[in-house]
């Protein structure tokens, strides 16, 4: 049987404005036109569309970070392929 999330559990907690925040972009050029943010409110997970790598050499690179009642925790240094 799950175990039930107790009320004062950050993810029972949505209304406080937590969310989820994730980047994807070109390792050549971390701030082109194809780096892809997405913040998600209240989720679990945050996703962005594909990025089409031009050359099999092509390296991406993600960063994330989540937010729970104001405090922003930064997964570290960005992984990359």
């Amino acid at each position: 049987m799950p175990r039930l999330l107790g009320t004062d559990h950050p993810l029972r907690r949505a209304r406080a404005g937590n969310h989820i925040e994730v980047s994807l972009y070109r390792r050549s050029d971390p701030n082109g036109s194809t780096r892809q943010n997405a913040i998600e409110p209240d989720v679990k997970g945050a996703f962005t569309t594909l990025i089409v790598r031009n050359e099999p050499s092509d390296r991406l690179c993600a960063t994330g970070a989540i937010v729970i009642d104001g405090t922003r925790v930064a997964a570290g240094e960005p992984l990359c392929t």
